[in-house]
Protein backbone atom coordinates (compact mmCIF):
# COMPACT_ATOMS: atom_id res chain seq x y z
CA UNK A 1 0.00 0.00 0.00
CA UNK A 2 1.32 3.65 -0.82
CA UNK A 3 -0.61 6.21 0.17
CA UNK A 4 0.12 10.39 -0.51
CA UNK A 5 -1.17 13.38 1.43
CA UNK A 6 -1.43 16.85 -0.43
CA UNK A 7 -1.35 19.93 1.13
CA UNK A 8 -1.88 23.82 0.53
CA UNK A 9 1.35 25.94 0.83
CA UNK A 10 1.81 29.73 0.59
CA UNK A 11 6.12 29.19 0.92
CA UNK A 12 6.45 32.76 1.06
CA UNK A 13 10.29 32.37 -0.21
CA UNK A 14 11.70 30.73 -3.41
CA UNK A 15 12.31 27.01 -3.38
CA UNK A 16 15.71 27.24 -3.73
CA UNK A 17 16.17 29.35 -0.42
CA UNK A 18 14.63 26.52 0.80
CA UNK A 19 16.59 23.59 -0.38
CA UNK A 20 19.40 25.89 1.07
CA UNK A 21 17.63 26.30 4.79
CA UNK A 22 17.74 22.26 4.12
CA UNK A 23 21.08 21.56 3.34
CA UNK A 24 22.36 23.91 6.06
CA UNK A 25 19.84 21.55 8.33
CA UNK A 26 20.99 18.30 6.91
CA UNK A 27 20.47 15.45 9.30
CA UNK A 28 23.17 13.58 11.43
CA UNK A 29 22.91 11.50 14.81
CA UNK A 30 24.66 14.48 17.13
CA UNK A 31 21.94 17.08 15.79
CA UNK A 32 19.22 14.59 16.19
CA UNK A 33 17.18 15.59 13.31
CA UNK A 34 17.34 17.47 10.21
CA UNK A 35 17.29 16.83 6.39
CA UNK A 36 18.61 14.42 3.54
CA UNK A 37 18.08 15.87 0.18
CA UNK A 38 17.97 13.61 -2.54
CA UNK A 39 17.34 15.91 -5.60
CA UNK A 40 16.65 19.97 -5.25
CA UNK A 41 16.20 22.75 -8.16
CA UNK A 42 14.70 26.12 -8.02
CA UNK A 43 11.28 24.88 -8.55
CA UNK A 44 11.27 21.11 -6.25
CA UNK A 45 12.84 19.37 -3.33
CA UNK A 46 12.63 15.78 -3.04
CA UNK A 47 13.98 14.55 0.19
CA UNK A 48 13.37 13.20 4.04
CA UNK A 49 13.09 14.15 7.43
CA UNK A 50 13.91 12.72 10.22
CA UNK A 51 13.47 13.11 13.96
CA UNK A 52 15.64 10.57 16.20
CA UNK A 53 13.75 9.55 19.05
CA UNK A 54 15.70 7.56 22.57
CA UNK A 55 13.75 6.64 25.19
CA UNK A 56 14.43 4.59 28.14
CA UNK A 57 12.13 1.14 29.09
CA UNK A 58 12.39 -0.48 32.30
CA UNK A 59 12.97 -3.82 32.19
CA UNK A 60 12.17 -6.66 35.41
CA UNK A 61 14.17 -9.38 34.88
CA UNK A 62 13.01 -12.95 37.06
CA UNK A 63 15.05 -12.41 40.21
CA UNK A 64 13.41 -9.10 40.30
CA UNK A 65 16.19 -7.28 39.15
CA UNK A 66 14.63 -3.94 37.05
CA UNK A 67 17.14 -3.17 34.19
CA UNK A 68 16.48 0.24 32.18
CA UNK A 69 16.91 -0.17 28.64
CA UNK A 70 17.71 2.65 25.70
CA UNK A 71 15.70 2.41 23.13
CA UNK A 72 16.05 4.88 19.84
CA UNK A 73 13.61 5.34 17.20
CA UNK A 74 14.02 7.24 14.02
CA UNK A 75 10.73 9.07 12.27
CA UNK A 76 11.16 9.66 9.01
CA UNK A 77 8.36 11.87 6.65
CA UNK A 78 9.28 11.58 3.05
CA UNK A 79 8.31 14.81 1.08
CA UNK A 80 8.50 16.20 -2.69
CA UNK A 81 8.16 20.05 -2.06
CA UNK A 82 7.06 21.97 -5.43
CA UNK A 83 6.59 25.57 -6.58
CA UNK A 84 3.16 27.45 -6.04
CA UNK A 85 0.98 26.91 -3.69
CA UNK A 86 -1.33 24.61 -4.78
CA UNK A 87 -0.52 21.47 -3.34
CA UNK A 88 3.05 22.76 -2.50
CA UNK A 89 3.48 19.76 0.29
CA UNK A 90 3.12 15.94 -0.96
CA UNK A 91 3.59 13.57 1.35
CA UNK A 92 4.72 9.87 0.83
CA UNK A 93 3.47 7.02 3.67
CA UNK A 94 3.23 10.01 6.56
CA UNK A 95 3.56 9.01 9.84
CA UNK A 96 0.55 9.61 12.15
CA UNK A 97 2.18 12.99 13.11
CA UNK A 98 3.87 15.47 11.06
CA UNK A 99 4.27 18.19 13.78
CA UNK A 100 8.14 17.87 13.92
CA UNK A 101 8.42 18.60 9.95
CA UNK A 102 5.89 21.87 10.00
CA UNK A 103 7.81 22.91 13.24
CA UNK A 104 11.37 22.60 11.65
CA UNK A 105 10.03 24.38 8.06
CA UNK A 106 7.98 27.13 10.37
CA UNK A 107 11.24 27.42 12.17
CA UNK A 108 13.53 27.80 9.14
CA UNK A 109 11.18 30.10 6.98
CA UNK A 110 8.97 32.23 9.60
CA UNK A 111 5.81 33.45 9.94
CA UNK A 112 5.13 33.68 6.29
CA UNK A 113 4.45 30.18 5.78
CA UNK A 114 1.15 29.49 5.99
CA UNK A 115 0.45 25.08 5.48
CA UNK A 116 -3.38 23.90 5.16
CA UNK A 117 -4.98 20.88 4.03
CA UNK A 118 -6.12 20.28 0.69
CA UNK A 119 -9.84 19.98 1.47
CA UNK A 120 -11.89 18.87 -1.18
CA UNK A 121 -15.07 16.38 -1.88
CA UNK A 122 -13.82 13.03 -2.77
CA UNK A 123 -16.80 11.89 -4.49
CA UNK A 124 -16.01 14.75 -7.13
CA UNK A 125 -12.28 13.80 -7.04
CA UNK A 126 -13.62 10.18 -7.42
CA UNK A 127 -15.60 11.50 -10.73
CA UNK A 128 -13.22 13.56 -12.01
CA UNK A 129 -10.89 10.33 -12.48
CA UNK A 130 -13.22 8.45 -14.10
CA UNK A 131 -13.44 10.92 -16.89
CA UNK A 132 -10.39 9.65 -17.94
CA UNK A 133 -10.77 6.01 -17.27
CA UNK A 134 -11.62 2.85 -19.35
CA UNK A 135 -13.06 1.52 -16.34
CA UNK A 136 -14.50 2.81 -13.14
CA UNK A 137 -16.22 1.82 -10.28
CA UNK A 138 -17.15 3.05 -6.36
CA UNK A 139 -16.98 0.20 -4.52
CA UNK A 140 -17.51 2.07 -1.07
CA UNK A 141 -18.48 5.77 0.48
CA UNK A 142 -18.36 6.80 3.83
CA UNK A 143 -20.84 10.02 4.73
CA UNK A 144 -21.88 11.47 7.92
CA UNK A 145 -23.72 14.80 9.03
CA UNK A 146 -26.73 12.94 7.51
CA UNK A 147 -30.33 14.23 8.87
CA UNK A 148 -32.11 11.57 10.53
CA UNK A 149 -34.21 13.57 12.73
CA UNK A 150 -34.74 17.25 14.12
CA UNK A 151 -31.64 17.20 16.70
CA UNK A 152 -29.72 14.26 14.81
CA UNK A 153 -26.82 13.24 12.57
CA UNK A 154 -26.08 9.68 11.52
CA UNK A 155 -22.85 8.61 9.43
CA UNK A 156 -22.91 6.22 7.05
CA UNK A 157 -21.62 4.08 5.40
CA UNK A 158 -22.16 1.82 1.94
CA UNK A 159 -20.14 -0.74 0.34
CA UNK A 160 -20.93 -3.13 -2.60
CA UNK A 161 -19.52 -5.29 -5.34
CA UNK A 162 -20.63 -3.71 -8.04
CA UNK A 163 -21.04 0.31 -7.98
CA UNK A 164 -22.88 1.52 -5.39
CA UNK A 165 -23.35 5.21 -6.28
CA UNK A 166 -27.45 4.56 -7.68
CA UNK A 167 -28.26 2.68 -4.28
CA UNK A 168 -26.67 4.84 -2.41
CA UNK A 169 -28.57 7.84 -4.50
CA UNK A 170 -32.10 6.23 -3.83
CA UNK A 171 -31.46 5.26 -0.42
CA UNK A 172 -30.31 8.96 1.23
CA UNK A 173 -32.70 10.62 -0.99
CA UNK A 174 -33.28 14.48 -0.41
CA UNK A 175 -31.02 14.05 2.82
CA UNK A 176 -28.07 16.81 2.83
CA UNK A 177 -25.13 15.10 4.01
CA UNK A 178 -20.57 15.23 3.71
CA UNK A 179 -18.77 12.66 1.93
CA UNK A 180 -15.83 11.74 4.19
CA UNK A 181 -13.73 8.92 2.25
CA UNK A 182 -14.84 6.76 -1.18
CA UNK A 183 -13.27 4.06 -2.42
CA UNK A 184 -12.82 2.35 -6.32
CA UNK A 185 -11.46 0.29 -8.84
CA UNK A 186 -9.92 1.94 -11.65
CA UNK A 187 -8.59 0.95 -14.39
CA UNK A 188 -6.66 3.30 -17.22
CA UNK A 189 -5.90 0.89 -20.17
CA UNK A 190 -8.25 -2.29 -21.40
CA UNK A 191 -5.33 -4.04 -21.52
CA UNK A 192 -4.81 -4.21 -17.73
CA UNK A 193 -5.25 -7.60 -16.32
CA UNK A 194 -5.93 -6.08 -12.71
CA UNK A 195 -7.72 -3.10 -11.58
CA UNK A 196 -6.60 -0.48 -8.80
CA UNK A 197 -8.33 -0.25 -5.49
CA UNK A 198 -7.65 3.50 -4.24
CA UNK A 199 -9.00 4.92 -1.37
CA UNK A 200 -9.80 9.21 -1.35
CA UNK A 201 -10.26 10.82 1.86
CA UNK A 202 -11.77 14.72 2.76
CA UNK A 203 -8.54 15.74 3.59
CA UNK A 204 -6.30 15.19 0.23
CA UNK A 205 -4.84 11.74 1.11
CA UNK A 206 -4.70 9.08 -1.01
CA UNK A 207 -4.28 5.67 -0.53
CA UNK A 208 -3.40 2.70 -3.23
CA UNK A 209 -3.81 -0.60 -2.39
CA UNK A 210 -2.79 -2.41 -5.55
CA UNK A 211 -1.49 -1.17 -9.19
CA UNK A 212 0.54 1.95 -8.44
CA UNK A 213 1.43 3.85 -11.59
CA UNK A 214 3.28 6.59 -12.60
CA UNK A 215 0.52 7.69 -14.65
CA UNK A 216 -2.61 6.79 -12.58
CA UNK A 217 -0.62 8.72 -9.43
CA UNK A 218 -0.62 11.79 -11.59
CA UNK A 219 -3.78 11.58 -12.62
CA UNK A 220 -5.08 11.79 -8.95
CA UNK A 221 -2.71 14.27 -8.08
CA UNK A 222 -3.87 16.47 -10.82
CA UNK A 223 -7.82 15.34 -10.29
CA UNK A 224 -7.27 17.18 -6.59
CA UNK A 225 -5.46 20.34 -7.92
CA UNK A 226 -9.09 20.85 -10.09
CA UNK A 227 -11.46 19.96 -7.39
CA UNK A 228 -9.83 20.81 -4.48
CA UNK A 229 -11.88 23.77 -2.01
CA UNK A 230 -9.47 26.54 -1.87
Amino acid sequence: MIKYKWFFVDWSVPISLIGSMMLASQFTEEAGEGFIISRSNSSSIEGKFIQKNIYYVSEERPFGENIRNQRIEYMIIEFNITNGRYLGLELLNPPRTIKPLISKLSEMIGLGLIITDSLVNPLHWAEQIEKQAKSFKLTEMQVSDVGIASNSLARISVSGECDIRKDFSDFIGNKKYSVQQVKFRVKLLESEVKSCLIELKKNGSAKFYSGWSVKLYSLVRNSLDSQAIR
